[in-house]
């Protein structure tokens, strides 16, 4: 065959097969990185390479830190690529993805050094997405997120929801791949429902199911789940906060509580900041500005610590603790927390004690046997001064001694009194100043008034008219003065007043006083009858007394009539009647003769 033909198809043949190459590339996304997850991390760490359209090529493709590839693919999914940070770094490196003749643009990636804080994943919706790793937030004019260098896993996704059915996959390969050590679960308001966008109210029970298999795929990994409650929806969504927030919130409370799951109550501090809903969110109703981000890594930032920062020992409980697990809560480190007759409350002494040629530092005070002074030997009993108050001090044979006292001392305490020593220290009994045998209310007691003895609260502030109830004391520690204590009550109601007599009127009850009642008014109007008030019967009675119609007129007959009055008529009807006759009986009305 002709050279000539030979070499022209073999330019043919590979000038097709770029073409077919530049068509395959030209129908494939280039690989972008849109996010590291973490950021930062030491070598060894994996990380979470993040982008919508790295394609299904498996290992085919590669991941380079700068110039050093990365030793492993451990997953290449559609989205996500999972890597180990590899050896051979320091400083400041580029992450970019290889595929085929395809290179993404390269994205920072920091290498550290040294022991960092514990690794953690944010795992969420929109609400972690769009804080673009929030949890890791950095900011140099904030004491405390300044102060610490956390490994953070950012696991948010756009338009998905934590109660969307992929979110469990999702978490499942994240706590697989990330090796973290805490795993922070979150989402917002309309993972429940969305009305502001149409969406209908997913089930509660279905949401807390959705919670509770994520915990439990968590558990499988031995990763340490941190719940978060929803935050609330500001108003300018154009809705009250949905029913269900709250419902779902006191759940989630409830259920953490019970299963002893770290819970950080965003909801609560937010709507317990003033301004929340500027402050937080701006003019967004679900999606917080950086101040709103800010403060959530802060929650979560302290409940981490909660979690994470050692806690002090006391293996020996000798109640000193372990100086290598700060902070300590005990009085001082020990110095051997593995040996309960070593700490700081021990006292080094005396010359002669086997302590003393031990080879040990007791009191941990960093002096050993004859180097301590209270191993030493001494020429006088100022030599031998404890500085104990409550021991007599003395130097005998060259040795200290120290001999417990009864003396009188001060323990210092201005809640204890008539301190004495006692088996080489200082104590003294509960204040009782004015001897009631009731302690001060100053020093946790209940005595209102330690400087009187009267005056305590089994005292008694009664009855009504004692003169306790005025003389403007509380005598019986119950907060309240005189009249105003239940006990120098002579009433409370006009019931407690009734003496039970009707004629004398309804007595009444005024400031806790009774006021004696007005008597019935038993006038009939008629001159002539008795106005009595019948007590038995708890009646008026207006009997007639026609002696009370007497015109001393011995010609007119005098009657009571109880509806007329006194009525005077002649009594003569006989006309041989001498009364109509005699001029004597003639001073009233004349008889007339029948």
């Amino acid at each position: 065959m002709d050279r000539a033909i030979w070499d022209s198809k073999a330019v043919a043949k590979r000038a097709l097969l770029f073409l077919m190459i530049l068509a395959l590339l030209g129908c494939s996304p280039s690989p972008n990185i849109e996010l590291l997850a973490p950021s930062e991390g030491q070598i060894g760490d994996v990380i979470d390479i993040r982008d919508p359209v790295f394609g299904t090529f498996g290992t085919g493709g590669t991941v380079a830190f700068g110039p050093v590839p990365a030793p492993g693919i451990m997953k290449w999914s559609d989205t996500d690529i999972w890597v180990e940070v590899p050896q051979g770094l320091s400083g400041m490196v580029f992450v970019t993805v290889t595929r085929g003749f395809q290179v993404s643009g390269g994205m920072a990636f920091l290498v550290l050094e040294g022991e960092t804080f514990p690794r953690v994943m944010s795992f969420g919706d929109s609400i972690t997405y769009w804080g673009a790793a929030w949890l890791g937030l950095k900011m140099e004019e904030d004491p405390f997120l300044s102060q610490f260098d956390p490994l953070h896993m950012n696991q948010g996704e756009r338009g998905e929801k934590v109660t969307d059915s992929g979110a469990l996959v999702r978490w499942q390969d994240a706590l697989t791949y990330s090796d973290c050590d805490f795993a922070v679960l979150m989402h917002a308001v309309n993972d429940l429902s969305d009305p502001l966008f149409g969406e209908e109210t997913i089930p509660l029970v279905d949401i807390q199911q959705r919670i509770i298999d994520m915990i439990n795929a968590a558990a499988s990994t031995d990763t340490d789940v941190i719940l978060c409650t929803l935050p609330p929806r500001v108003d300018s969504c154009g809705d009250t906060e949905s029913p269900t927030t709250e419902e779902y919130n006191a759940w989630l409370r409830s259920y953490a509580g019970q299963q002893g799951i770290p819970l950080v109550d965003i909801y609560e501090d937010f709507i317990s900041t003033p301004g929340w809903g500027p402050l937080y969110f701006g003019g967004e109703c679900l999606h917080p500005i950086f101040e709103g981000h800010a403060r959530i890594a802060e929650l979560v930032h302290e409940k981490i610590l909660d979690l994470a920062l050692p806690t002090c020992s006391d293996l020996d409980t000798d109640g000193y603790g372990d100086p290598a697990a700060p902070p300590c809560t005990y009085p001082e480190p020990d110095c051997d927390d593995s040996d309960p007759d070593i700490h700081p409350g021990i006292v080094e002494t005396s010359h002669g004690d086997p302590m003393c040629t031990d080879g040990l530092d007791n009191d941990c005070d960093g002096l050993i046997d004859t180097e301590d002074h209270g191993c030493q030997d001494c020429v006088l009993p100022v030599d031998c001064d404890d500085g104990n108050a409550c021991t007599d001090d003395d130097c005998v044979d060259h040795a200290c001694i120290h001999t417990d006292n009864t003396d009188p001392c001060d323990d210092g305490d201005p809640c204890t009194m008539d301190d004495v020593c006692s088996n080489g220290s200082c104590d003294g009994v509960p204040l009782d100043a004015d001897g009631d045998l009731y302690i001060s209310d100053a020093c946790s007691g209940s005595d209102c008034d330690d400087s009187d003895p009267e005056i305590h609260p089994g005292a008694t502030e009664a009855p009504y008219g004692d003169p306790v109830c005025s003389d403007g004391e509380d005598n019986d520690c119950d907060g309240d003065v005189d009249m105003a204590d239940s006990g120098c009550h002579e009433c409370a109601v006009p019931e407690d007043c009734d003496d039970g007599l009707w004629c004398n009127g309804d007595e009444v009850c005024t400031d806790h006083v009774c006021q004696a009642g007005s008597a019935p008014d038993c006038s009939d109007g008629i001159s002539c009858t008795d106005d009595n008030c019948n007590e038995a019967g708890d009646i008026c009675e207006n009997p007639v007394n026609h002696g009370l119609c007497d015109d001393a007129n011995a010609c007119t007959d005098d009657v009571c009539d109880a509806l007329a009055d006194c009525l005077n008529d002649c009594n003569a009807i006989d006309p041989e009647d001498p009364c109509c006759q005699d001029a004597a009986c003639t001073g009233a009305p004349a008889c007339d003769p029948l």
